[in-house]
């Protein structure tokens, strides 16, 4: 303490308050002083300000050094979103498949797989039996088997029923050079087993022989069956499939815990091994790589060079795994330490911005890999990115999950979005032949933005409508009317234009908004609670049991 040192000379000594700037200590102030100085400072009950109080300039000048000029907050911000924006951008890019946008010219980045990229592409499609992947394709390689039996009848192939062979038709034609007609039949049979061969996913460099042609229907029996080789093992490729997905959620997770548990035993042996070595070259390195962004580089560099192979390298089932991989690192660990080592420099505390902002670069980020891999997972993510932009939310507190909107300008929001998008859908499904426009134009976001736009939909305005909502604003009756008229729209389009979903979710809302109506009245009422609670759950479980016994129903809404 102070009294032992005043009683031990009053000895002279200096204080320094020093801090860390960009990885070296930094000196702010030294003054010399004595113990018997700071006792007297102590004991003095007045304030150690100047009668005059803090200057003006200096407090200005304090202030503007605290908040940072807003030419250094525009660098913060570029600094920030510099490298996220360009994964995004490369993303894009990836997704746009220009021809001057050749991934093979990279290499292997990461990943160096064995086997040449065809052999491996061809692993499932080729290996297994042909089978189609709609009941359209399996329709029309009905057809082309019949006509392929005539072409055979007529005599342009010996033996229909030979042993399964992988060559081309045209090798089990029995060819005759001068035969014009021969070869005109041989010609056809290849055109037909060409087409057949792009309705199985085998691509038509690749044709079907006729014997493989022959074999699609019994597969086809067999799936439904849910017995033989196809269906044995594309239930094992699921599996193998749910697992790689849960081990990119662990990676993800898990990554950065790992590291810092890893280095901790080995940062305390370095201290014991070689202290110097490590407070005077490998602290100062790591500090100047951390503060100089260079960590930071090499981490998006590893994402951006896993997205690059999953291009590259890998055929598109596979591939799709690896750049979700690549998403996941990007949208993880990588703007996490970005994010922690720029914007904590702009001392902003709106939370709600941030998620705003963090939310739309998701869905910016995951909508091109959605596109190019056809992802459905990837998809249905961008959504909600998206949704969660414009404010809706779910949150876990423990026990309890919360799903709804951050405000009520949210609710508006989503509201408005929702509507605009299901009438935008229907538009293009019931409207869009007739301008040569595909029922599909919205591709693999078609089912994300009618799942998500309905629920978000009707979630917001059976919110709205209740009695709790905005007792003051004196709009139930047409909050409920709209609600009402929404809903009733909803099931009529959805029944007319054939999307049972639609309609499905509509009449799903239709009794919600029923039983908080019911729910409204008996609460003003002032009836008994306990009879509430039997109503309620007597309703429950008659719609439970209801829904067990039309499982259909539930489906068509994820539809």
């Amino acid at each position: 303490g102070i009294p032992p040192v005043e009683r031990a000379g009053d000895p002279l000594f200096v204080v320094e308050v020093s801090g860390e700037e960009r990885g070296k200590r930094v000196a702010v102030a030294q003054f010399a002083t004595r113990a018997s100085a700071i006792s007297a400072s102590l004991s003095i009950d007045g304030s150690c300000v100047a009668p005059g109080g803090i200057p003006p300039e200096l407090a200005a000048l304090a202030d503007r050094r605290r908040k940072g000029s807003s030419l250094a907050k525009a660098y913060w911000t570029l600094r920030w979103w510099m490298l996220p924006l360009g994964f995004t951008a490369l993303c894009w890019l990836l997704a746009s498949g220009h021809p001057a946008v050749d991934t093979r010219r990279a290499g292997p980045l990461v990943f160096r797989p064995t086997g040449d990229k065809v052999q491996r592409g061809a692993r499932l499609d080729h290996l297994l039996p042909p089978t189609p992947k709609s009941m359209h394709a399996a329709f029309e390689l009905g057809g082309l088997a019949a006509e392929a039996r005539l072409f055979s009848a007529a005599g342009a192939h010996k033996d229909w029923s030979q042993p399964h062979s992988t060559a081309p038709a045209v090798e089990m034609l029995d060819g005759k050079v001068g035969d014009a007609k021969h070869d005109e039949e041989q010609t056809q049979i290849e055109k037909l087993l060409r087409r057949a061969a792009t309705l199985v996913s085998r691509g038509a460099d690749t044709p079907l022989t006729l014997r493989e042609l022959e074999l699609i229907q019994p597969h086809l029996l067999e799936l439904e069956q849910h017995t033989g080789l196809v269906a044995r093992v594309r239930g094992a490729f699921n599996f193998v499939n749910l697992v790689w997905l849960v081990s990119i959620l662990g990676i993800a997770i898990s990554i950065g815990p790992s590291v810092t548990h890893l280095l901790k035993p080995i940062r305390q042996w370095l201290y014991r091994a070689a202290r110097w070595l490590l407070r005077h070259v490998i602290e100062p390195v790591v500090a100047r790589l951390h503060s100089w962004g260079i960590i930071e580089l090499v981490v998006w560099a590893a994402a951006a060079a896993i997205r690059l192979d999953a291009d590259s390298v890998f055929d598109r089932p596979t591939g799709n795994y690896i750049a979700v991989t690549s998403l996941a690192l990007a949208l993880g660990p990588c703007y996490a330490y970005s994010t922690f080592l720029w914007a904590t420099r702009l001392q902003s505390s709106d939370r709600d911005a941030f998620i705003r902002i963090t939310s739309c670069w998701a869905a910016v980020t995951l909508a091109p890999v959605a596109h190019a891999y056809q992802s459905t997972l990837l998809a249905y993510l961008s959504v909600f990115a998206l949704y969660s932009a414009l404010g809706f939310s779910v949150a876990c507190y423990g026990l309890c999950w919360c799903i709804g909107f951050t405000s009520k300008r949210a609710v508006e929001r989503v509201v408005a979005t929702s509507a605009l998008t299901l009438v935008i859908g229907l538009l293009l499904r019931e409207l869009g032949p007739r301008f040569a426009l595909s029922r599909e134009a919205l591709g693999v976001f078609s089912s994300p933005l009618a799942v998500v736009g309905s629920l978000t939909l009707y979630l917001g305005l059976l919110i709205t409508s209740s009695l709790y909502y905005d007792r003051r604003s004196g709009r139930y009756l047409a909050r409920n009317m709209l609600t009402l008229g929404a809903l009733l729209a909803g099931a009529a389009a959805g029944f007319v234009s054939g999307q049972e979903g639609l309609a499905n979710t509509a009449c799903t809302f239709v009794v919600l908004w029923t039983a908080e109506k019911y729910g409204e009245l008996h609460c003003e009422a002032k009836w008994n609670g306990w009879v509430l609670l039997l109503v309620m759950s007597i309703a429950a479980y008659r719609a439970a049991l209801w829904m067990h016994d039309h499982p259909a129903f539930v489906a068509s809404i994820f539809e």
